[in-house]
């Protein structure tokens, strides 16, 4: 079905066209009276637009029927000297943290992304953990507890025996599942936590903000990038990092305090101390409003926020050939605020 001649059916009657398979195509003109082109010129309507003639008729005959039974997203004869498959879990983790360090708000949006390069036609079977609910559901109050969209090459009516994603993959690149879903306080990777000093009898204050990895030491975080706002009249400012750098951008339309570390290693706590100077009157908590929010990003590769691995990766073929498997993780954190 890759390569094939295109040739459309005119309905007489109102001058319509329909794309048709070469074998069904002569079939069809003789049973509906039509007339038969090729190469086709004209895109044909989409399926779903509503049509009763007899040409359409033949068309859902000779067309859909065929391709709904078919692997209509891979083609035959696919051959690779060395046959891999890579699986990428990829995570972006965005969450709010009130000042005490409750959750405010947390979600993840995941993607499980592969690259097959097998050859024939492979069946794959991929078992994940309970992390992740595959049968989308609802709790007691009626909420979603998942929000979960599968490439067509999933066999859905087989994950309630397999507890697996059972599929023939298209060749090459494609994102087999997408989802959203809510994270528990317990599985952030980073806890950002400040403590704020300032003085009565003089117009110094101080800022110590603290960062702690709260993951394996096997994994290491990269490119951390931490904002610390400060009150806009701030003057004075001096700051002391115990691991990476940090600095007052002069670019920016915030008076901010940057802090950049590339690595952060797993169990990890740093310090960053700032001092400045301002009236006190600037920290009245009604002139602040939601000014003072500490906001952090990251990389994390090697585990998902969500909890979510692949356990097994089972790859069924009929020549049996070797096959070599690969599973990355990653979580970015990219919408990460704690309240000062």
């Amino acid at each position: 079905m890759c390569q094939m001649t295109a040739f459309v059916a005119v309905d007489e009657s109102d001058g319509q066209e329909w794309a048709l398979v070469p074998d069904e195509a002569a079939t069809a003109s003789r049973q509906a009276g039509t007339t038969l082109l090729a190469p086709a010129t004209r895109a044909a309507p989409a399926l779903a637009q509503p049509h009763h003639s007899a040409a359409h008729r033949l068309y859902k005959q000779a067309i859909v029927g065929p391709v709904t039974n078919s692997v209509s997203w891979r083609c035959e004869g696919i051959r690779y000297r060395k046959n891999e498959v890579f699986l990428d879990i990829i995570e972006r983790l965005s969450y709010f943290l009130a000042s005490d360090g409750s959750l405010l708000s947390s979600q993840v949006q995941g993607a499980l992304r592969v690259k097959s390069l097998l050859s024939g036609m492979p069946e794959i079977k991929l078992g994940l953990n309970d992390k992740l609910p595959l049968e989308m559901g609802v709790d007691l109050k009626g909420r979603r507890t998942s929000d979960i969209k599968f490439h067509q090459c999933v066999r859905l009516a087989r994950l309630p025996d397999d507890k697996a994603l059972s599929f023939i993959p298209p060749d090459g690149d494609f994102e087999l599942m997408s989802y959203h879903v809510p994270v528990t306080c317990s599985r952030l990777p980073i806890r950002v936590k400040t403590v704020v000093t300032l003085s009565t009898e003089s117009a110094q204050a101080e800022y110590v903000v603290y960062v702690k990895a709260l993951f394996k030491p096997v994994h290491t975080a990269q490119s951390v990038h931490i904002r610390v706002p400060l009150p806009k009249d701030a003057s004075g400012v001096t700051m002391r990092a115990s691991h990476g750098s940090s600095c007052l951008p002069d670019d920016a339309e915030e008076n901010i305090v940057v802090w950049q570390m590339d690595r952060l290693p797993g169990l990890r706590q740093c310090e960053l101390t700032i001092t400045f100077d301002e009236p006190p009157r600037r920290f009245s908590p009604q002139l602040c409003g939601d000014l003072p929010v500490v906001g952090i990003c990251f990389k994390l590769p090697g585990m998902a926020a969500s909890g979510l691995q692949a356990h097994f990766m089972k790859i069924i073929e009929k020549s049996g050939y070797e096959v070599s498997r690969h599973i990355h993780y990653l979580t970015e954190g990219s919408d990460c605020r704690h309240r000062l």
